[in-house]
């Protein structure tokens, strides 16, 4: 009898579908359909104004779920990552819903760049992709099936450095322009300024090869994480990973410490892939919580006599969480001793003791215009 199609073959079309399929998305990605629409709606139209009905009469709708879900379903199962990143960096893979089983086929591949760019740009990601994440920077190759791979951790360093390099220039050049120009934009500068130290200190704060993988973690981290998510995702996480873990945290708690000597440190805000200090005191406080017999009882993660080497490292982890809190802590408090200094000041009023200087040391405590 003659044989049917061959595997290979429908396999082979099956896939130049796909191809072409992601191919006729590309646009949505890039926007490129709407801007075609609008051009040929206008020359139909004879140039009709951007702001007319007839200029917008072309455009097509936004992606509809089914089509982005079926979409993002093609492309991780053909393997598909170039269509695939392109669906990400547009903001179309908004949640982990959105996309479920993409976090684990992109770490499978070891694409941590572009689960990098997921975690940055999506709006929520689930506590099972949050542990992925961790699972494959924090584990090593002989525990973890899908750990990052020592080619992809270097190319993560590498992309903090571009970042940080270019947070400086783009800080540079403000300066500049204002001194050239004379534009004046103070708060622009500072916030400029503050983008490019946090940036840098991002990388210089790091050994990378001490630590090769903690520039991964930077986006991971740069979520914030609430309670529910922390119980389902730092719980699990081995003892090695926990400390490799803590000397992260305490890390950028040093960074933010001597930061916060010639910045404010305190907002929310952080350049995109970097947490923010707020953002870092909720996952070190979510570890404690997780961890907290293995940082504080002696030997518990280590062997009988703790000769093992966790329970050294979760040791020494944990006393430099606490002595870069502390020194945080104290920098802060400074600070804000010495604000609250500034407004009794800018009010006419005397200076309190204690609040970073001594009142008898002004010369004139209040001016009566």
């Amino acid at each position: 009898p003659p044989r049917p199609t061959t595997p290979r073959s429908t396999k082979s079309a099956r896939r130049r579908d796909m191809v072409a399929s992601a191919a006729a998305l590309a646009p949505f990605a890039r926007g490129e359909g709407r801007r075609r629409s609008r051009s040929k709606s206008k020359s139909a139209k004879g140039g009709a104004g951007k702001n007319s009905p007839a200029g917008d009469a072309g455009s097509p709708p936004p992606m509809p779920p089914a089509v982005l879900s079926a979409a993002l379903d093609a492309c991780v199962r053909n393997r598909l990552w170039g269509p695939l990143r392109e669906l990400v960096d547009a903001g179309l893979v908004t949640s982990s819903t959105a996309a479920p089983g993409m976090v684990r086929a992109l770490l499978d591949a070891d694409r941590l760049e572009d689960v990098e760019a997921f975690v940055s740009s999506a709006a929520d990601v689930s506590a099972e992709d949050l542990r992925l994440c961790l699972d494959a920077i924090l584990a090593t190759p002989e525990t973890c099936a899908f750990a990052a791979s020592p080619a992809s951790l270097a190319a993560s360093r590498e992309r903090r450095v571009a970042a940080a390099e270019s947070a400086v220039a783009a800080a540079e050049a403000l300066a500049k322009r204002e001194s050239e120009k004379g534009e004046k934009t103070p708060r622009e500068l500072r916030a400029a300024a503050r983008d490019a130290r946090v940036a840098a200190a991002a990388v210089e704060s790091f050994d990378a090869k001490v630590m090769p993988w903690a520039f991964a973690l930077h986006a991971v981290i740069s979520r914030p994480i609430d309670p529910i998510a922390a119980a389902d995702t730092l719980p699990s996480l081995s003892a090695e990973a926990a400390a490799k873990l803590a000397s992260f945290a305490s890390a950028w708690l040093q960074a933010y410490a001597d930061l916060a000597a010639s910045c404010d440190v305190s907002g929310v805000s952080a350049p995109v892939g970097v947490p923010s200090l707020p953002t870092l005191v909720g996952w070190t406080s979510a570890l404690i919580d997780a961890h907290f017999t293995s940082f504080a009882v002696e030997g518990s993660m280590g062997g009988p006599d703790g000769d093992e080497g966790g329970e050294g490292d979760a040791a020494a982890a944990a006393a430099a969480m606490r002595a870069a809190a502390e020194r945080l802590s104290a920098a802060c408090d400074a600070v804000s001793k010495m604000g609250g200094a500034l407004a009794h000041v800018a009010e006419g009023a005397a200076v309190p003791e204690h609040q970073g200087v001594l009142s008898t040391t002004y010369s004139i405590e209040v001016v009566d215009w």
